[in-house]
């Protein structure tokens, strides 16, 4: 791997809409150690480098308890220290990226401000793993436990629907509006003993919805809750996992039979959407997006 030096981010400069202001330099204070890479790429490890100097990159808690975590050290390019540090044992909670010197002493590393970023949960589901910046810019980890939610486990798609089996889902399937709790649709969970709990998403259901992005969730309304990926180790899910379509019957006005009715797609937090197409309304391969998720999980 290629480590690249932080860049000081872009930011907006709310006192002239519409302009974009670049702020100073942020430089590592006098006897701080600064990061020259620092990311959780899958959403289940740490990857983070600094220029060489003795000791190993690890995590602590704010009191200074090293945290239970496995950590790979890596010197595959030349000036530099890197480890990668697994996430999946640590406590929800802070933990200040710190190298650890021989005999002993933690220093905190040093990170200029950091972009945005959209934390993703693990691929166990249990937990969700950010990048922070302390008000001293020490690096750090934030580990959350994500919000209830059902998982995809399979999914078969034919002519009269698209069949999603489900786990941990309620009796209930819902079509939500993107932006807003508005319930489009709703779907009944079937449950077998051999199968598991299914539900067949069918066009007829979205008939007279217009086109649009829409979530689909399980539960009943103000307790609504994401079906999810089994694993998110995709950065960009919604591209790197394609999902089923479903495409109309044979209609003679509008040929629908070969233009898609309904796409899921997952989101970037890999919580499952639905594409609801006007008849006819073939979309192009390049205009696929997503909403803004409401909240991040």
């Amino acid at each position: 791997m290629k480590f690249a030096r932080r860049r000081d981010p872009v930011v907006a400069d709310l006192s002239s809409p519409g302009e974009v202001a670049t702020p100073p330099a942020a430089t590592a204070p006098a006897g701080r150690i600064p990061v020259a890479f620092a990311g959780i790429l899958d959403g289940v490890s740490l990857t983070v480098a600094i220029e060489s100097r003795p000791g190993a990159i690890a995590l602590a808690t704010p009191s200074g308890e090293l945290a239970e975590a496995s950590a790979e050290a890596f010197t595959d390019q030349p000036g530099y220290l890197a480890a990668r540090i697994a996430l999946d044992a640590i406590a929800p909670g802070q933990h200040d990226v710190v190298l650890v010197q021989p005999g002993g002493k933690q220093r905190a590393l040093w990170t200029p401000p950091l972009p945005p970023a959209r934390p993703r949960i693990d691929g166990s589901l249990g937990a969700v793993h950010a990048l922070a910046r302390g008000d001293d810019g020490t690096l750090r980890v934030r580990s959350t436990t994500p919000p209830p939610g059902a998982v995809l486990e399979a999914v078969h798609a034919d002519r009269a629907g698209l069949r999603l089996r489900l786990h941990g889902a309620s009796e209930v399937v819902a079509l939500l509006a993107a932006d807003e709790d508005t319930v489009l649709a709703t779907w009944g969970v079937t449950c077998d003993d051999e199968v598991g709990a299914q539900v067949a998403i069918t066009a007829d259901a979205v008939d007279g919805i217009a086109a649009q992005m829409a979530r689909l969730v399980t539960g009943s309304p103000g307790q609504w809750v994401p079906i999810r990926r089994r694993a998110n180790d995709l950065t960009e899910p919604g591209r790197g996992a394609p999902m089923p379509e479903l495409y109309g019957e044979q209609d003679p006005d509008h040929h629908a039979g070969d233009d898609p009715r309904l796409r899921l797609r997952w989101s970037g937090q890999a919580t499952l959407l639905l594409r609801v197409f006007a008849r006819g309304d073939a979309e192009p391969a390049d205009a696929r997006t997503e909403p803004t998720p409401r909240s991040a999980v």
